[in-house]
């Protein structure tokens, strides 16, 4: 039986999943800048969501920052550990939805130049954190005698493929603030970002997939990492999207038939993220019957991928403008909302009892 060794709010205790919320709070002001031309107050809503995730962001940032500087060795331990060393890339990816909810959202609240230079900083704070990341783990995973298949969950596609979210901001700030930032160095940074994100995607998730197919599924807190395998192919749907706005404004490659390829790959690898979404619940809610996935922090990777999924839909159509697609969107933004605001309940519930920072046996 799992026993609770401890209680209550402790900075040893903020597991570095914490900036999970606020990419799970980030990318609904995406969902929702991409459904205001159907459902007009989708686009205040996504300003109070932008807001929302600049607070968070502040809370947790500032939180995560402090426990680094006064428990060292926990963060040495946890960069060292096969399962809880994948999580602490979530702090700069956190920072790179907030930035993309700025640069979108921005320009509704303050100077579109103020809100390009301030995306421009957290792009290569950003980009830097993701960088340094999966230097320091990947090592780790390679190295370390402790490293079993059964550690594997789709928790290990956070190192390596965040890098994918480098182009995902990176390309639109050149769509959106060519004038104001190098976009040649933006542009070279965003390709081999997505160069790395994609192949080590393809081997870290080789591995993955060998867990689940010869060892036990994860359950418990780990259960809903599965949510988290449909995210890197959402995310290439929205960069092929983005190269395409982005591609016009450089002047050094051909354009003329990229649109094309963008709608031919775009569908292909939107139609597999459908496909794991449709598994991820099905397994999710047999869990959830049988009573064996409680509510823990983890919980928080329901949101980022559902709202990948809801983008990645919202920017296909972009490139097709059907009704289908767009109807598609709205929906899958409104379940964001839904999800995000049950786990928003459970995670304000576990804060005020103390039952979410327990550590368990």
């Amino acid at each position: 039986m799992k026993e609770n060794k401890t209680k209550g709010f402790s900075l040893e205790a903020f597991v570095p999943s914490w900036p999970s919320s606020v990419m799970g709070t980030g990318i609904i002001p995406v969902a929702l800048y991409l459904g205001q031309k159907t459902v007009p107050f989708f686009y205040s809503l996504s300003i109070f969501f932008t807001a929302l995730t600049f607070l968070l962001l502040t809370i947790v940032f500032g939180l995560w920052i402090a426990r680094l500087f006064k428990h060292p060795k926990q963060f040495y331990l946890e960069l060292h550990h096969p399962v809880a060393g994948s999580f602490l890339p979530t702090m700069p990816i956190a920072f790179m939805i907030a930035a993309i909810d700025l640069l979108l959202t921005g320009p509704g609240f303050m100077e579109s130049s103020r809100a390009v230079f301030i995306v421009w900083i957290m792009f290569l704070g950003g980009t830097a954190g993701i960088y340094l990341f999966s230097w320091l783990i990947m090592p780790v995973l390679f190295q370390s005698d402790k490293v079993k298949a059964g550690h594997g969950t789709f928790g290990w596609y956070i190192p390596p493929v965040s890098h994918l979210i480098v182009p995902v901001l990176g390309l639109e700030l050149i769509h959106m603030g060519g004038e104001q930032v190098p976009v040649m160095f933006i542009f070279f940074i965003s390709l081999i970002s997505l160069g790395i994100g994609l192949f080590l995607f393809i081997f870290v998730g080789a591995n993955v997939f060998h867990r689940y197919l010869y060892h036990s599924t994860p359950v418990g807190k780990m259960a809903p990492t599965l949510f988290i395998g449909q995210a890197p192919t959402a995310v290439l749907v929205i960069i092929l999207v983005k190269l395409n706005s982005a591609l016009h404004h450089i002047g050094l490659i051909e354009t003329e038939n990229f649109s094309a390829t963008a709608q031919i790959l775009g569908i292909i690898l939107w139609g597999f993220t459908l496909w794991w979404m449709v598994l991820s619940i099905a397994k999710t809610v047999f869990a959830l019957m049988r009573k064996t996935m409680g509510f823990t922090l983890s919980w928080w990777a329901f949101t980022f991928p559902i709202g990948a999924v809801a983008v990645s839909t919202g920017s296909l159509n972009t490139l097709f403008h059907m009704g289908t697609l767009n109807y598609i969107q709205i929906g899958m933004s409104s379940f964001l909302l839904l999800v995000w605001l049950a786990v928003s309940v459970f995670t304000v519930r576990g804060i005020s009892n103390g039952s979410i920072f327990a550590e368990e046996d």
